[in-house]
């Protein structure tokens, strides 16, 4: 609306006497200096962003939730740990093993383990459900809404997805014999 009253004026001035040009000097023009901190109250911080932005506070509350993930674990056949130490057996050495957020699955408890392999790294994530239908339901959202170039199955209360898979179909196929065996 600005931009065209600004117009309408400009329509409106004489014409016959050029406007001056508006004069810049060194005193219009602010160095870039810090910015200080506000003297005045602190503004909320903001405790959400992506990690590795500059706002990591989000992050803060991980711990405790992956501590209550760990304490609250639903009792299932096959267990992260039961799976890396049966692939390690297998001849499947598992490495790397972690605990990873189980939430963002819609899980109670995951772990991620990683299998070295001359055609790069397999990583293997076991995460544990309160039933199996909850583990198969996240199956199929995972299928319908996630990357590709990974694979996933069931057993019992158990989701077990492995990545890159294209590169590793027989140790893949192996780690889910391994899986069905238990």
């Amino acid at each position: 609306m600005a931009l065209l009253a600004s117009h309408a004026l400009v329509g409106c001035t004489d014409r016959r006497t050029p406007a001056p040009a508006p004069q810049v000097t060194a005193a219009h023009i602010e160095p870039a200096t810090p910015q200080r901190a506000p003297t005045g109250p602190a503004a909320p911080e903001e405790t959400t962003g992506i990690p590795g932005s500059k706002n990591l506070a989000g992050l803060a509350n991980l711990i405790p939730i992956l501590q209550d993930e760990a304490r609250t674990r639903p009792a299932v056949k096959v267990t992260p740990e039961t799976l890396f130490d049966s692939l390690t057996t297998a001849g499947l050495e598992v490495t790397q093993r972690k605990q990873v957020l189980a939430k963002s699955v819609s899980a109670r408890f995951c772990a991620l383990g990683k299998i070295d392999s001359t055609a790069g790294v397999i990583g293997v994530v076991a995460c544990e459900y309160e039933t199996p239908e909850l583990a198969r339901k996240s199956r199929v959202e995972q299928d319908r809404n996630s990357v590709t170039n990974v694979a996933r199955e069931v057993n019992g209360a158990t989701l077990v997805v492995v990545t890159n898979v294209a590169a590793n179909p027989d140790k893949q196929k192996r780690i889910f014999e391994v899986l069905k065996s238990l």
